[in-house]
């Protein structure tokens, strides 16, 4: 005789797809973990359909890929979108269109960095290679958007890849100095085609390579591994260390035509920081003008790696590196600020992995996802007995080729930190991960983006989102058809059940069941069709499945509730 039972769905761990819960013989509820989910997000305890997302009224698309983004407050709180393509430039969102902040003229970026400093307004351009910007090279900006133009380069700033706020300071990590004077590599005689030399600022700085055959068309850039390409080059190396560069050019420079490296040196521990209260004030450290200014540097341990994220509070900041994580600690006086590393294993995988959520900073390491307060590194990704989670399945799925195109925000309304990551042999993201930060469970969504940041509606976070054909959006679509899959399911008595009927239980629109069942773990699951629920006896579907493990998967074109589903199932004998 059939009987209900009944499963609630738990926290999508799919690192458990293939591990069993074993459930006595009761109706239930059980709460029993999920395998699989698509397009839903957990909020205020119960999961829902996640919005899609659609562009915001009257926005055009950027001009290339946007590779930075940020929410500038003005002065009477009003939020205005900064955005940063690569090759073109940077651009406001202002009465409902792109103004030009400033024209890129040549080069790309490989990121493009934004901070509020009080009322003002500051970019760091990271370029791929040295170009100038306005006439003048530099690497932060003062910005107005309110005033489309002049925008003011801040020479005196140091150049560098990480910034923040921290305080009264604006801070630099990531330091390196540029070669103003290109290195020759040779002079070309119209028959030979592959050039070396030996560049003595090391360590260089990566993706600041450029080699050009003066007077010719052909330039190479370095890509940040160590490779060399380009319009006309056929081939290319540098060692970072070494400074040792080498480049074979599609067909040779022209008789007298000189063949010249221009570069970076790299401090890639190294933090600075601005004269108080002044953004555009960088004294040279350690003189008596850095020193009444309270401005100066300092030299993380070398060992854990790159900065890679500053996190800024009114009183300290967190540093990340590659490889480990600094709290600053602000001291005042000639000290400044205090310094002290509290942990050694676990730093930041990529530059835009890291979300700061209030006094937290959710973050992605090679270890997977963590959460740390300045004191405490806790993991979120995986539980904290190993037992559950998604690290692994990131790992299985994210293509590794790709990481740098990792992107997160975060959302106050949904309390949900994104991570948009590319899947496959995508290099841009398709996929996003979602981790409420209260109820600590994930979901995941299919989405095709090329960023996503903390955007501002001018009272709270959300989460902003460029499409890949660079049209800036917002979550506020029409709700995504979404699924959850329970795991397997296996009765104590170690019977196999037989399923006849399923019910979804939840507010959902549009639902139906699917049923999987197998007889070992290692087969795969055989999946039933999706029965949608009849409208009477009780709202039960008629679905047929068997075997020692089962699972359900409830799908819906909108949920504002998906709690589980409620099987129809009788006993049958041992496999």
């Amino acid at each position: 005789m059939a009987q209900p039972f009944t499963i609630q769905f738990g926290p999508w761990t799919p690192d458990l797809a293939n591990v069993p819960v074993q459930v006595p013989q009761m109706p239930g509820p059980i709460p029993v973990p999920c395998a699989d989910c698509l397009n839903v997000y957990h909020n205020n305890g119960v999961y829902k359909s996640l919005p899609t997302q659609v562009a915001v009224s009257g926005s055009p698309a950027l001009a290339g890929q946007c590779v930075g983004a940020f929410t500038f407050l003005d002065s009477s709180g009003t939020p205005i979108p900064i955005a940063g393509s690569i090759g073109t430039g940077l651009y406001a969102w202002m009465n409902s269109a792109w103004a030009t902040l400033f024209v890129v003229a040549g080069g790309n970026s490989t990121n493009i960095n934004f901070c509020q400093f009080g009322a003002n307004l500051y970019s760091q351009y990271v370029p791929q290679q040295i170009v100038n910007f306005n006439g003048v090279l530099a690497n932060l900006y003062a910005l107005v958007p309110g005033a489309i133009a002049p925008q003011t380069p801040i020479t005196a700033a140091p150049w560098g890849t990480a910034l923040g706020v921290v305080g009264q300071f604006v801070m630099v990590g990531d330091v390196y100095i540029q070669n103003m004077t290109p290195v020759v590599l040779g002079t070309g005689d119209g028959v030979t085609v592959t050039f070396s030399g030996t560049l003595t600022n090391t360590p260089l700085m990566p993706t600041s390579i450029q080699v050009a055959d003066q007077g010719g068309s052909a330039v190479g850039v370095d890509n940040g591994a160590g490779v060399i390409s380009g319009t006309g080059i056929a081939s290319g190396t540098v060692g970072y260390a070494s400074g040792i560069v080498s480049v074979t050019f599609s067909s040779p420079p022209a008789n007298g035509h000189q063949v010249s490296c221009l570069s970076a040196q790299g401090f890639r521990s190294r933090l600075r920081w601005s004269a108080i209260g002044d953004a555009t004030s960088w004294p040279t450290p350690l003189t008596q003008a850095a020193i009444a200014a309270q401005s100066g540097q300092n030299d993380l341990e070398y060992e854990f790696g790159p900065i890679m994220f500053i996190a800024g509070y009114p009183l300290y900041a967190l540093i990340f590196q590659r490889e480990a994580i600094t709290r600053a600690t602000y001291q005042g006086g000639n000290v400044v600020f205090s310094w002290g590393t509290y942990e050694r294993k676990r730093g930041l995988l990529t530059r835009g992995g890291a979300v700061q959520v209030e006094s937290q900073v959710y973050f992605l390491s090679d270890a997977g996802f963590f959460v740390t307060d300045g004191a405490n590194v806790i993991p979120i990704g995986t539980a904290s007995d190993n037992s559950a989670g998604i690290d692994n399945w990131f790992w299985s799925n994210v293509n590794t080729s790709a990481l740098s195109a990792i992107r997160s925000g975060y959302d106050a309304q949904k309390r949900c930190v994104f991570w948009a990551i590319p899947t496959g042999g995508n290099t841009l993201p398709d996929t996003l991960l979602i981790y409420n930060i209260l109820s600590g469970r994930w979901t995941r969504a299919a989405a095709s983006t090329e960023l996503v940041w903390s955007d501002n509606d001018g009272s709270r976070q959300r989460l902003g989102v460029f499409d890949q054909s660079h049209n800036y959006s917002l979550l506020t679509g029409s709700p995504s058809s979404g699924y959850l899959e329970s795991c397997d399911i296996m009765f104590s008595d170690g019977n196999t059940r037989t399923t006849i009927s399923a019910r979804p239980n939840g507010s959902l629109t549009s639902p139906t069941v699917t049923l999987g069942n197998r007889n070992t773990l290692t087969a795969s699951v055989s999946y039933s069709s999706a029965v949608a629920p009849d409208a009477f006896g009780g709202g039960f579907a008629p679905v047929i499945g068997q075997g020692l493990y089962t699972r359900a998967r409830v799908t819906s074109t909108n949920a504002s509730a998906m709690h589980g589903a409620t099987l129809m199932v009788q006993p049958g004998g041992p496999v």
